[in-house]
């Protein structure tokens, strides 16, 4: 049914019930999504709509897929965090330095 002939409390229902959603992807991932799903016969945003089912429907493969993204997650923040620390730790010897000399 198109939304023309549909009657307007399903039209206003359609509306409330649906989210939309922006992702940002590197070129070449949105370019091998977008071969994929044309290879496939699949909208972008129909593999979007199955992976997310897939997650809120807590299959397996889709929960340690999320885990693994968690973890990454955070292996990514320690180690810049870590880079923060040694920057953070050269500015201060910059700044104080012992060996350069000036004396008060």
């Amino acid at each position: 049914m198109k939304k023309k002939d549909m009657p307007n409390s399903m039209i206003y229902l359609d509306i409330e019930t649906k989210k939309s959603m922006h992702i940002d992807l590197p070129r070449k991932d949105h370019s091998k999504l977008r071969i994929m799903a044309i290879q496939n016969k699949v909208s972008m945003q129909e593999i979007m709509r199955g992976v997310i089912t897939e997650i809120v429907e807590e299959t397996p493969y889709m929960m340690r897929l999320l885990k693994k993204i968690v973890v990454n997650k955070r292996k990514q923040q320690i180690s810049d965090l870590k880079l923060d620390d040694v920057d953070s730790v050269f500015d201060v010897l910059e700044e104080y330095n012992p060996f350069d000399g000036d004396e008060d």
